[in-house]
């Protein structure tokens, strides 16, 4: 009998490191994944003469390529992107903080939240996503307590980059 218990002691021994890593190794995960971009639709509007549709991007041949680089997006965090050249002077994502009233064919929607930073991911030449970030001071991250930072609130779909015209 003796020896049975001491065997189960080292079964229990090795379980629980077992466990221990295991628990280690998701900790690690759920850090690499809060770290990734990650896409949210709930503030999307069509409904602007100058936004399109998912059905309107379907027709025009870009809802696969706009997939495609959601994929691709997700695999890194904000930060990266802002710092991933496209051409000599733009970047892949660009944060625009305000949104740009008078060089848009847009409108801002009443549905966003208040205090939030504007952006747009480059899909192509000229197609774009329109959305949003969260701010990254002190008082928002007291006001978004326990949002993702690296979310990026999809507002708008913009083939013709009509959000932001530079004047």
């Amino acid at each position: 009998m003796g020896k049975h218990f001491k065997t189960s002691k080292l079964k229990l021994r090795h379980l629980r490191k077992i466990a221990k890593d295991f628990s280690d190794s998701q900790k690690e995960e759920a850090q690499r994944l809060l770290k990734l971009t990650k896409f949210c639709f709930a503030y999307f509007d069509d409904n602007q003469e100058a936004a399109q549709s998912f059905a309107d991007w379907q027709k025009e041949d870009l809802l696969q390529k706009l997939n495609e680089k959601l994929v691709e997006f997700s695999k890194e965090p904000l930060s990266h992107w802002l710092r991933q050249k496209c051409t000599d002077k733009s970047t892949v994502f660009r944060i625009y903080d305000d949104f740009p009233s008078e060089n848009s064919s847009f409108k801002e929607p009443t549905h966003v939240p208040a205090n939030i930073r504007w952006a747009a991911f480059r899909l192509q030449n000229l197609p774009r996503v329109i959305g949003f970030i969260l701010p990254d001071d002190d008082e928002s991250k007291a006001n978004y307590q326990g949002l993702d930072r690296n979310t990026f609130y999809i507002v708008f779909l913009d083939k013709d980059h009509k959000f932001y015209r530079p004047g």
